[in-house]
């Protein structure tokens, strides 16, 4: 075991990786790290050892720019998969963003319309066969309501409450 740190390679089960003699690192931490890596070479994480503290995030995520400067992206308070994601869907080099935000807009405004038929059409059906029908009353179960109509002009139509 090594007393500096408390690391101890028989009873670890693999959870942490030493990266130099004072630094320990969670084995899924450093994953995402090798990840963000593997992706954009110009991309660091950096840990915030001045700053970590309760109410302060950890991470950094920053990149190195054509004109030689770091650059910060966006802090992270853990390093997992939300984070390779930010970083996928806010590449604008490698992906169109506009036109997948596009894509989602326009499947936004198709499920919509969907919806909005499909009400439409369910009321049809409904005033269709309460003309059809010879009652003079009528009532519509919508679930968790009853729509009463009635060819009385002093009654007229009410939406009562089903009894549960």
């Amino acid at each position: 075991m090594d007393e500096l740190n408390g690391f101890d390679d028989v009873n670890n089960k693999g959870h942490l990786v030493k990266i130099d003699h004072d630094t320990l690192v969670e084995r899924d931490v450093l994953n995402i790290v090798q990840q963000i890596q593997d992706y954009d070479p110009n991309l660091k994480v950096q840990f915030l050892t001045e700053t970590a503290s309760i109410g302060n995030t950890p991470y950094r995520i920053l990149e190195f720019c054509k004109d030689h400067q770091w650059r910060v992206c966006f802090y992270a308070w853990k390093l997992d998969q939300t984070v390779l994601d930010r970083i996928w869907l806010a590449d604008t080099n490698r992906h169109r963003v506009l036109s997948r935000l596009d894509a989602n807009n326009a499947a936004v405004r198709r499920e919509t319309l969907r919806r909005y038929q499909e009400k439409a059409g369910e009321a049809k059906d409904i005033t269709q066969h309460i003309i059809a029908s010879p009652k003079g009353r009528y009532s519509v179960d919508l679930g968790d309501k009853v729509l009463k109509i009635d060819d009385d002009p002093q009654r007229k139509y009410q939406v009562v409450e089903k009894d549960t």
